[in-house]
């Protein structure tokens, strides 16, 4: 038994030095990959508008009829700044109806809707073919108040009331 425990503790330096030998000529173990995470925001855009009416009551003949300045609000809801067109229907429904001036420019059963971006300038002409810009470059998550004024016919041909549509258009700046 001393002869078999003095080959065993002969041998046991060889074994380390063969294990030790074949840990050291094993390849290094490195990384063949590597993640890259990415991301995007999407152009996304959205509109609001508060309040979604409004009634001008009962108009005369030839005058302007307006809301407050600053009355509706538009919200950008949008991941990107805007540009925001203006624009209504090409007629007004109700009774005989009226037409609607892409001009700014009232007439016999013809009426015309201005508009203004929290200006007191009324100089935005609210149009059917071709809408106009209200406003520009509104930033993302941002507020604009806007209102709009009535420049009644020059002469009425019933008193049914009278409806038109207008229609805030954002698109990505």
């Amino acid at each position: 038994m001393k002869r078999f425990i003095k080959r065993l503790v002969a041998l046991v330096p060889i074994v380390v030095v063969l294990v030790l030998l074949v840990v050291l000529a094993s390849p290094v173990s490195a990384l063949t990959t590597a993640d890259v995470a990415v991301n995007a925001t999407p152009s996304y855009v959205t509109i609001t508008n508060a309040p979604d009416n409004y009634g001008f009551g009962t108009v005369l003949v030839s005058t302007n009829t307006s809301t407050a300045v600053g009355y509706f609000t538009i919200t950008n809801g949008s991941s990107v700044a805007i540009d925001i067109a203006i624009s209504c229907n090409a007629t007004w429904a109700g009774g005989n109806g009226w037409t609607h001036s892409d001009t700014g420019t009232p007439a016999s059963t013809t009426a015309a809707l201005y508009s203004t971006p929290n200006t007191v300038a009324w100089n935005i002409i609210v149009k059917n073919a071709t809408p106009n810009n209200l406003v520009a470059g509104l930033a993302a998550s941002t507020n604009q108040a806007w209102g709009l004024r009535l420049m009644s016919p020059t002469v009425y041909d019933d008193g049914v009331l009278k409806t038109n549509t207008v229609t805030l258009t954002a698109t990505a700046t």
